[in-house]
């Protein structure tokens, strides 16, 4: 949905621009969503069209659930209610396989070379295994496969 505005609706970025947005959003702390907005908005309006952007992302989904979890604590055992929350569980599995097929297709539509792919999916699975495994802390894990992407850099793989 991000894409979808930011790319393809108004052209405020590139599809390079949102591929590495993405990596850079997705590796910091926070919402997606919200990093997005403050780099969109920084990007158009500096300070305060990050700031602005921010505000914008932020207020109406607080104010929504603000609003939901009021009007659910006089509902909280109704079964219609909960086969209602049960349903919004396959929205928020929809949401996120949808964020991950778009992450997928950025990013690999930005590589150029078999090689680069493969070195792409070893970093992928790398990462998962440092946090699954290992156990590192994410941190930790995020800054290793930066400076690995630094060092495929360096060797000329990018």
């Amino acid at each position: 949905m991000i894409e979808e505005e930011a790319v393809l609706n108004s052209k405020w970025l590139s599809e390079k621009e949102f591929s590495d947005l993405v990596a850079i959003a997705a590796s910091t702390p926070g919402p997606i969503a919200l990093n997005a907005a403050t780099y969109i908005g920084y990007k158009l309006g500096g300070v305060l069209g990050a700031t602005i952007a921010s505000f914008a992302v932020v207020l109406p989904p607080f104010i929504t659930i603000l609003l939901i979890a009021y009007g659910l604590s006089f509902y909280v055992n109704n079964i219609y209610v909960k086969g209602f929350i049960n349903g919004l569980k396959a929205v928020v599995l929809g949401l996120f396989m949808m964020s991950a097929l778009t992450t997928f297709r950025s990013v690999f539509t930005s590589l150029n070379t078999p090689f680069q792919i493969i070195f792409i999916l070893v970093l992928t699975m790398l990462f998962i295994v440092m946090l699954s495994w290992i156990k590192l802390e994410p941190l930790m894990a995020v800054l290793i496969t930066g400076l690995l992407g630094v060092l495929a850099t360096v060797l000329g793989i990018w």
